[in-house]
């Protein structure tokens, strides 16, 4: 019985994702997507602008907010979370407008449109919370689990998936697996690709 578990909790988050995928992609049938935002131009040069409530995306993110998601049960976890977003996201924006602007894709035009609360409220509510929970709570939880399960893997992705280790780091690997044969090859292997 014991057994069954994974393959059936596997089988389970398999079907959630490709639902969930369906739904964000508006393949299935029902919704009817309400226009929030029609053909907006915020400057001159700016291409028009227009944005659905999907509701479909919504309800593929809760599902999976619901069902696969970890969440803060402390105040102290809550405050680790918080700090954590908040420093990246202060970061992450701060990089992308300093490069959007270093290539001249962005020009600086402040403006608070009329829409700006329903355009943040959409976002936050429909598309950040379908994205974060496929991609963190559904496959970034199961790809560590998975990592974490098998010693190989690890190997695998310091040597090709991180892709900031060099050669001599998997050199060293693959010396120190040279008295397991079949884990040796294939370390050689993937050691191939890895960057100088």
């Amino acid at each position: 019985m014991r057994e069954s578990r994974p393959i059936l909790s596997d089988l389970l988050a398999g079907v959630a994702a490709l639902l969930a995928l369906a739904l964000a992609l508006h393949v299935l049938p029902g919704f009817d997507n309400p226009v929030v935002v029609s053909q907006v131009h915020l400057s001159g040069k700016a291409a028009p602008f227009t944005q659905y409530a999907n509701f479909d995306k919504g309800s593929a993110g809760l599902l999976l907010l619901a069902f696969y998601c970890r969440r803060a049960a402390t105040l102290s976890e809550w405050r680790s979370v918080l700090t954590t977003t908040a420093l990246a996201a202060i970061a992450t924006g701060t990089a992308v407008i300093a490069c959007a602007l270093a290539i001249g894709y962005a020009a600086p035009e402040a403006k608070l449109p009329a829409f700006a609360l329903t355009f943040l409220s959409v976002n936050l509510l429909f598309t950040c919370v379908a994205e974060e929970a496929f991609f963190r709570g559904l496959l970034q939880e199961r790809m560590t689990r998975t990592i974490a399960a098998y010693p190989m893997l690890r190997w695998a992705d310091r040597c090709v998936g991180n892709r900031v280790r060099s050669r001599t780091f998997c050199r060293r690997a693959v010396a120190r697996s040279a008295c397991n044969d079949r884990r040796h090859r294939l370390l050689a292997r993937i050691c191939r690709n890895a960057p100088r």
